[in-house]
């Protein structure tokens, strides 16, 4: 009963707080290959090699780049958007709400294998990068107790304080502002994930193009492209898919 009164205050706070409009329009427009880039970028900031790539790769010809992007646009401004409401409603309701809503992250993370488990099964990086963004934001740690270490913990020590920032900014173009640096920062990930989901849709893509028009070809890519992408959403929490 404490879990669903949890659930029942997050989704209030969605309804009360949330730009819905705003994730829409950002999203719809990822997903036409223009990206919503609102950054106050310090005058030293190295990002701008990455941001110039994603630009090229949503303009050019990577068929699985827009949708890509997007979904995990989608799963990022979901988690910043989350932690966000849920940190008001805490606040505003400090009874059965706050207690529900507790208890339902620590269920949500705990349902995450540790970093070992997740590299050992072989998930990919990005899926890795994603969960441990996902639990930081939810508890302030993740689950690493068999101490790995790498790469991805170097990131998401990067990540921390733009998840900081974003869930706790009054403004929806904040959050989605932080929500865009969390893209550039992974930005190498989702570049490796997009050319691996590509090759291994060329063959099928060859095949296309000598018996279907273009906008069966283009269809086709994508649906092979979105098969590719729920394999990975396998290995993501499914409450911020």
């Amino acid at each position: 009963s404490d879990s669903i009164v949890g659930i029942l205050g997050h989704e209030c706070g969605h309804w009360n707080l949330s730009d819905f409009e705003l994730r829409k329009t950002y999203l719809d427009e990822m997903r036409q290959g223009r990206w919503m880039i609102q950054l106050p970028l310090p005058q030293d900031w190295t990002g701008q090699e990455q941001m110039m790539e994603i630009q090229e790769f949503l303009t050019g010809d990577h068929p699985a780049a827009k949708y890509i992007m997007t979904e995990t646009a989608a799963f990022i401004q979901n988690m910043i958007e989350d932690v966000y409401i849920e940190e008001i409603m805490c606040r505003r309701y400090p009874g059965s709400i706050r207690r529900g809503i507790l208890q339902n992250r620590m269920r949500n993370m705990e349902r995450v294998p540790s970093m070992k488990v997740q590299l050992k099964e072989g998930y990919r990086k990005i899926s890795v990068m994603l969960n441990l963004m996902a639990q930081y934001s939810l508890t302030g740690t993740v689950n690493n107790w068999e101490m790995e270490t790498g790469i991805l913990l170097d990131l998401l020590e990067e990540a921390k304080p733009i998840i900081d920032y974003g869930v706790t900014c009054a403004e929806a173009a904040g959050r989605l502002m932080a929500s865009n640096r969390l893209l550039l920062l992974i930005w190498r990930l989702l570049k490796s994930e997009i050319e691996d989901i590509e090759e291994k849709t060329k063959q099928k893509k060859q095949s296309y193009e000598k018996q279907s028009l273009k906008a069966q070809e283009a269809a086709e890519t994508l649906s092979e492209v979105q098969k590719e992408w729920e394999n990975v959403k396998r290995e993501l929490p499914d409450f911020l898919c």
